[in-house]
């Protein structure tokens, strides 16, 4: 029996955009935190799987809407149901679980937040698996001794519309809530939901806001929770009254028992000190400064980081940016995690304008290639092309004549890791017509770390990207390179085995690249080409026989053509 690679399957996994983490074959998580230690890493992967090299793949189903028929529960029997009452399954991908089941993997199409539910719409074996849940992915071991497998390959396709209406249900806004995780018992839940909402009145959250926020609190903190119509009650009643300067505090009646809703609460009229005015100032102060900090983020943070860099250490302050950041939540600033506490992005909604009716071509690179590439596939600033060869295809000589073309054109930077000076100038003397001082591009020896001496202004040729280990890290290296471009242009060569379509690293190395070149002696293929040169040529896959004149310059033997 061929020894399953599990590491190599965690990276595909993860090439295809899923989030993954270790499992043992019960399906229980092996790392500290489950789900929550996902990665989306090479490098995570490797950690994982070094050292768990026999682990299953969980993956973390955060925009996915999968239906889990349990074979040993009547889930076959359910999907028949199903499928008589709703039509056939629409075709996608489908894994077969360790224990016989079912996967079908559906894309959510509109980014409900759809929650992981046992026994879908009444329906026995069949389960939900979406945000905040994982399934275990082929070719994962399963307790009983078998492995998942995958049945159907497809393309993972949009959850049909019936299926959406059996897994969505109201979501209510979620809020950090005052006092925070800690339960609020029978005979506090008035007053203590009261005080919540008045403190979000008095900056002048709107009766909406403060609803839902009562709602999520009332559900989550209040033990027995409230009546729905209880908690609204209270929302309206503080929402009356006008925010911050109508010299008003709010304060619950604790005392009163009849259930008119309005008589239930009373307010009190004071004037405001001069204790409150500075209070007030400060919690501006403080929403200033944390809404300069948000704008300043990228990607996820914890509240626990924005304390942590604006010094908000003080129970006050701490309520206060409680409210600040669901006020920001509700203005669209920024946005909470659809499964992690305490979580939250800014929402940038920044964007440049791009004036594409008036545009020209201008912006392409009028670039030069052995074989005429440059007719089917346009390059622009800060473009990296690769060029993956098998040994003896004439990837060097591909590079060379490229430079031969373009160098009266652009300023080129020859980064070479086989050749000394020697055999280089010697390879550029068989160039027909060409003395030594007629070329003049720069070269220099390097062998690894190419990312470091990129030229942001220039042609980079980088002959070539030697990987002997840690292939998948491929991505890793053409990415390095790639951020330090600016408005230049890389041309990558990588090796890769004999009529082989990808070189080292395989797929990982098809990120980057706007242009990907697979050549083997005789024959190359345009593996990929990001931006058409004819709009209604698509360049995938055109391949043309060549042969090299003199070891120096290219010549099609015949015309470019995709293959039958």
């Amino acid at each position: 029996m061929n020894q399953v690679n599990m590491s190599d399957a965690a990276f595909s996994y993860v090439a295809q955009g899923f989030r993954v983490f270790p499992v043992k074959p019960d399906k229980t998580p092996l790392t500290k935190h489950g789900l929550k230690d996902a990665t989306q890493t090479q490098l995570g992967v490797k950690e994982y799987w070094t050292r768990w090299p026999d682990a299953g793949i969980a993956l973390v189903t955060d925009g996915l809407v999968v239906l889990d028929f349990d074979s040993k529960h009547g889930g076959a029997e359910s999907k028949t149901v199903i499928e008589t009452k709703y039509g056939q399954l629409p075709r996608t991908r489908i894994h077969r679980t360790g224990g016989g089941g079912l996967h079908y993997i559906y894309r959510n199409p509109n980014g409900t937040d759809i929650r992981n539910t046992v026994g879908l719409g009444g329906y026995q074996g069949v389960d939900l698996r979406a945000n905040g849940g994982y399934i275990v992915a082929p070719p994962s071991p399963h307790e009983s001794g078998a492995r998942y497998e995958v049945i159907d390959n497809s393309e993972i396709a949009p959850a049909p519309v019936w299926l959406m209406g059996l897994t969505t249900k109201k979501q209510m806004t979620q809020a950090e809530t005052i006092p925070e995780g800690q339960p609020i018992l029978e005979g506090q839940r008035n007053a203590t939901l009261a005080s919540l909402a008045g403190t979000m009145r008095r900056p002048g959250m709107s009766q909406e806001a403060i609803e839902a926020a009562l709602l999520e609190v009332n559900r989550k903190q209040c033990q027995p929770p409230l009546s729905e119509d209880e908690v609204k009650a209270i929302a309206q009643s503080v929402a009356r009254y006008p925010p911050n300067g109508n010299k008003r505090i709010y304060m619950y009646n604790t005392n009163v028992t009849d259930k008119s809703t309005h008589e239930r609460y009373t307010n009190v009229t004071e004037n405001v000190t001069s204790k409150r005015e500075t209070e007030v100032e400060s919690c501006n102060v403080l929403s200033s400064r944390i809404l300069e900090w948000v704008k300043n983020t990228t990607g996820w943070w914890e509240t626990s980081e924005l304390d942590k860099d604006l010094g908000i250490t003080s129970q006050r302050d701490k309520n206060n940016r409680r409210i600040i950041l669901y006020r920001l939540k509700e203005q669209g600033i920024i946005e909470g995690h659809p499964k992690i506490n305490k979580q939250f992005r800014y929402v940038n909604t920044r964007v440049t304008s791009l004036t594409f009716k008036t545009a020209t071509n201008a912006g392409v690179l009028p670039v030069k290639w052995p074989l005429g590439i440059e007719r089917y596939v346009n390059l622009f600033p800060g473009n990296m092309a690769v060029v993956a060869g098998s040994p003896n295809a004439g990837k060097t000589a591909l590079l060379l004549d490229f430079i031969h073309l373009n160098q009266d054109e652009f300023p080129i930077y020859y980064l070479c890791s086989e050749m000394g000076a020697v055999e280089l100038r010697d390879r550029l003397d068989k160039f027909p017509g060409m003395a030594i001082e007629d070329w003049h591009f720069e070269a220099i020896e390097r062998a690894g770390d190419f990312a470091d001496v990129i030229r942001p202004d220039c042609v980079n040729v980088v002959d070539y990207l030697e990987m002997t280990t840690e292939l998948y890290l491929i991505n890793t290296h053409l990415t390095a390179i790639s951020h330090k471009l600016g408005s230049g242009l890389a041309i990558v060569a990588v090796q890769k085995k004999q009529d082989a379509k990808y070189g080292r690293g395989q797929e990982f190395g098809l990120e980057k690249p706007k242009l990907y070149l697979s050549m083997d002696r005789g024959k190359l293929t345009i593996v990929k080409g990001k931006s058409w040169a004819t709009k209604n040529v698509d360049p995938h896959g055109l391949t043309v026989n060549f042969k090299i004149i003199g070891g120096c310059q290219f010549q099609a033997t015949g015309e470019w053509d995709w293959p039958h």
